[in-house]
């Protein structure tokens, strides 16, 4: 692994190198602009797609250690989901709460 240090350069283009690989260039292209945001021991490097169909999630991000480069975290950001009132009630069946 290479060190990708204090720098946010090396970490946007170390998250894009891996990206492309594990997608393609088309997803990437999508992705952009990059953001690298410094977490202290790591990088987070996040796209900026917003997909409508997925809610307003769709970017993924990948961490990278900034000791040695090492991915600890890649995925795709989705939005979180709400319970309608339907789901609420059935769970709250469920676990006796009714």
């Amino acid at each position: 692994m290479i060190p990708v240090g204090s720098n946010h350069r090396p970490a946007s283009r170390g998250g894009s190198a891996i990206l492309r690989g594990h997608y393609d260039e088309a997803e990437l292209s999508n992705q952009q602009p990059l953001r690298a945001i410094d977490e202290g021991k790591s990088w987070l490097v996040e796209g900026s797609r917003v997909d409508p169909d997925l809610g307003g999630g769709g970017s993924w991000y990948i961490r990278l250690m900034k000791d040695d480069g090492r991915v600890v975290a890649l995925g795709h950001r989705v939005p979180q989901l709400e319970l309608t009132q339907e789901l609420g009630a059935l769970k709250a069946k469920e676990s006796g709460n009714t």
